[in-house]
């Protein structure tokens, strides 16, 4: 009997235990079901809401997401929160109070610490993820309502195609803006206007210029504007062909000193580097009034724009620098330097006559001698010698005087024209040693300050350079004396 015993012990005994692990694994499985709470818990904490904002500049293109609680997601990786943007990988944990947003353009969540005085985006009482999306037309609102990622995704995807169709509009606007040539020609017709070509605003100017009264105000106003025109050659080709150069002339003879000197600017801008102008101006007999213009005229104004006239009537144009000569023009520039008040022109007047010489030099030793043309012109310039009139005109001694002039141009200019003419004026060049070498001394000082302070383009320098050279230059023609 006492195994029979033993035998009931133990069989209770085992089923005791089993009686325990079954209830152990009853409790188990109960605590892994989900109550009803938790379930709608979850759906809270997995659900989107999207609340109203304020349209910022910083956040375009960005739906702005806070957080009441923590975001239950599956992915083992810690998301650590900071007070700067973080994107938060896909199915990781998003701890609760952070402010969210979603990024449109990439559609990445990113997370950041709520700051303290965050007013913009208000909670809303439940939990959840709270939006605020923003557009470029406004800020859409809904309240309390609850969305899922998939469902938000969707919304952007439209959000972002309204905007397209909203910029196709906005540019369709901006094309109305700018009206086709036919739109502009009926809207200029409308208001008595027309677009005029340059030919037939110089046709008008003329035919305006031709009926009025020489004594009237009108003709510097007439002058101004043709002058504006007659730069370009077509214009003032036009302008000959019209018959104006005449009238043109006449004005030079005008007794208010306006007109003379708006008559020889525009005398000047026609003539410039248009060689059938400078015929029709020397056969019309403007080389005689231009140059009695500097020779009389007691206005320095008038006498500086005809000193331009004259310029550009007999540059490149050998045919009329052999008629400068022949009027005697060469005595009429001399008498400008018998005047101390006329420096500024003395100047322009040894820069004129130097480029004269250079320019003869220049064809006589590039021309192509089998163009019948530069052949022409070659044998024109071997009918003028400039350079020597000039000599015999006492041009030697004016040059010295003008180195004592305070402008560095100035002086350079002076030494240029020195230098072209040293081989007939060196007797006389040679008084003006002890002032060169002043010179010398003092562009010494001034390069080497240029020098030091590294800038610039060395341009004392090279004055140093050009008076050294002048300065040995009249040594040696004295030592071979």
């Amino acid at each position: 009997m006492s195994w029979i015993s033993t035998l009931f012990k133990t069989m209770h005994l085992t089923v005791l235990l089993l009686a325990c692990a079954l209830s152990l694994y009853t409790l188990s499985a109960k605590s892994e079901v989900p109550s009803d709470s938790q379930e709608n818990q979850s759906s809270k904490t997995g659900a989107l809401s999207i609340v109203p904002s304020e349209n910022t500049d910083d956040d375009d293109g960005i739906v702005q997401v806070d957080t009441s609680e923590e975001i239950a997601i599956e992915n083992a990786e810690k998301f650590i929160p900071t007070k700067e943007w973080q994107k938060v990988k896909k199915g990781q944990a998003i701890p609760k109070g952070l402010h969210v947003r979603m990024n449109i353009q990439t559609g990445d969540l990113e997370a950041k610490l709520m700051e303290e005085d965050n007013t913009d985006a208000p909670l809303n009482p439940g939990n959840g993820i709270h939006l605020n999306i923003d557009t470029s037309q406004g800020t859409e609102q809904v309240d309390n309502t609850k969305y899922t990622l998939e469902e938000l995704k969707e919304a952007v995807k439209t959000m972002k195609s309204e905007n397209i169709q909203h910029m196709d509009m906005e540019t369709l606007k901006e094309k109305k803006k700018f009206r086709s040539y036919e739109d502009l020609k009926k809207a200029f017709e409308e208001i008595n206007a027309s677009i005029k070509t340059d030919a037939e605003i110089v046709t008008e100017l003329v035919q305006e210029f031709q009926g009025v009264s020489q004594t009237e105000d009108d003709v510097s106003s007439i002058l101004n504007q043709l002058e504006y025109y007659l730069h370009q050659i077509d214009n003032a080709m036009l302008f000959c062909d019209l018959g104006a150069m005449p009238l043109l002339l006449r004005c030079l003879n005008n007794t208010r000193d306006t007109v003379r000197s708006e008559a020889a600017l525009t005398l000047g801008s026609a003539l410039q580097s248009n060689p059938k102008v400078q015929v029709q101006a020397i056969e019309s007999g403007a080389m005689r009034d231009v140059l009695r213009v500097l020779a009389t005229d007691p206005s320095p104004a008038v006498r500086k724009r005809a000193l331009f006239a004259l310029s550009t009537m007999i540059r490149h144009f050998p045919f009329a620098q052999k008629r400068f000569v022949e009027l005697g023009g060469l005595s009429v520039l001399g008498k400008l330097f018998e005047s101390d008040s006329a420096e500024n022109l003395q100047v322009r007047v040894v820069t004129l006559l130097t480029d004269l010489v250079k320019e003869k030099d220049l064809h006589t030793e590039h021309s192509d001698r089998e163009d019948p043309t530069q052949m022409e012109r070659l044998r024109q310039y071997g009918e003028i010698n400039l350079q020597k009139a000039m000599v015999e005109g006492g041009w030697c001694r004016y040059l010295p005087a003008l180195l004592r002039l305070q402008d560095h141009d100035s002086r350079e200019k002076v030494m240029v024209a020195m230098d072209t003419l040293l081989p007939d004026c060196s007797s006389t060049f040679r008084s003006a040693l002890p002032l060169l070498r002043s010179l010398q001394a003092e562009y010494e000082r001034l390069s080497q300050e240029e020098q030091k302070e590294q800038q610039g383009d060395m341009y004392f320098q090279g004055l140093l350079a050009t008076t050294s050279g002048l300065i040995q230059h009249l040594s040696e023609a004295r030592e071979e004396l």
